[in-house]
């Protein structure tokens, strides 16, 4: 009865499915449950010597087994579901999110809250001076509020950017911006002349 009450659905969420993270979180922590109620005869069918952990693994992974085909043991085969499913996202992105996030129309204060707690987990806090903090907040303003979302993107993809390499990076990509703006209308005008 036990193994029946802990048995894990299959893993049914592609990787790129925006939820894809928290579904892999539940359903391995439920696989691992299921595994070791099977290990230490908790389940129905008692205990089984030397479970083949990543046969049971394989079984629950109908539309994604494709991804761990090649690893040869159950450790493996997470490690790389983990790499999958659970992208560790930049800290200045994280960042970028927990400071741009409203409340939605109809999201009650404490469903507003639990989503900037769940937010903070991916942003890499250390302890700083209060010098630091300071040059790290006026680092996420300036990128947050940047009026060209190609240059703000590009330096959220970058982990760990300081205050002057963002201002050296948004300077060089709004130079280039300007260069390519002005090449498209030198080409644009001796196409008419022609």
């Amino acid at each position: 009865m036990m193994d029946k009450l802990l048995k894990p659905k299959d893993l049914d969420v592609l990787p790129t499915d925006s939820n894809a993270a928290s579904v892999f979180k539940y359903w391995i922590a439920t696989l691992e449950s299921f595994l070791q109620a099977v290990e230490s005869g908790q389940a129905a069918i008692g205990p089984i010597e030397g479970v083949n952990r990543r046969g049971l693994l394989v079984n629950f992974l109908t539309p994604v087994y494709e991804h761990i085909e090649d690893c040869e043991t159950y450790e493996a085969a997470v490690a790389e579901l983990k790499r999958v499913y659970v992208k560790t996202k930049k800290n200045v992105f994280a960042r970028h999110l927990l400071a741009t996030r409203r409340q939605l129309p109809g999201e009650s204060l404490q469903q507003f809250l639990q989503v900037l707690k769940t937010l903070s987990k991916d942003c890499s806090f250390r302890a700083v001076s209060a010098e630091q903090y300071r040059w790290e907040l006026v680092r996420d303003a300036f990128i947050n509020e940047l009026a060209s979302a190609a240059v703000r993107k590009r330096l959220l993809d970058k982990d760990d950017l300081t205050l002057e390499a963002a201002l050296e990076q948004a300077y060089s990509l709004e130079r280039a911006q300007q260069q390519s703006s002005s090449y498209s209308i030198n080409v644009a005008a001796s196409n008419v002349d022609l």
